[in-house]
């Protein structure tokens, strides 16, 4: 979404352009979101998407759609998703199991998670 929001600053006919020229720059992406934790105070659950051969391919076609399976896989590159970061909150007992699922992007998957349970299609942490 954060990468949406820089082009939205764009006219449309120069996002195509903005687009390519953020997968050339980029490095790094890190979007935070500050859930509440089981202490009381809050906790930074980070989404990291890092530049890839495969993300700046996924800019130059416009298949941002795309970057959340890219972060799945590039997890030995220091990429996460928001869900991953939760799981990994939630296992370290820093928050709760409800308040992971009240965040969460894709709820059921990450219910199968907290559960043990992973598929190819809910995997989030191995």
């Amino acid at each position: 979404q954060a990468i949406e929001r820089v082009l939205d600053f764009f006219p449309a006919q120069e996002r195509h352009q903005v687009r390519r020229q953020l997968g050339l720059a980029l490095r790094a992406l890190v979007s935070q979101r500050l859930v509440p934790s089981r202490e009381g105070g809050r906790l930074p659950a980070l989404e990291i998407l890092r530049t890839s051969d495969t993300v700046r391919q996924l800019f130059e076609k416009v298949e941002l759609h795309l970057l959340k399976t890219a972060i799945l896989q590039g997890e030995n590159e220091g990429m996460q998703t928001f869900d991953q970061a939760l799981l990994a909150l939630a296992a370290a007992r820093r928050l709760t199991d409800e308040t992971a699922l009240h965040y969460a992007e894709s709820p059921e998957a990450l219910r199968m998670n907290l559960r043990g349970i992973f598929t190819s299609e809910t995997r989030l942490l191995r």
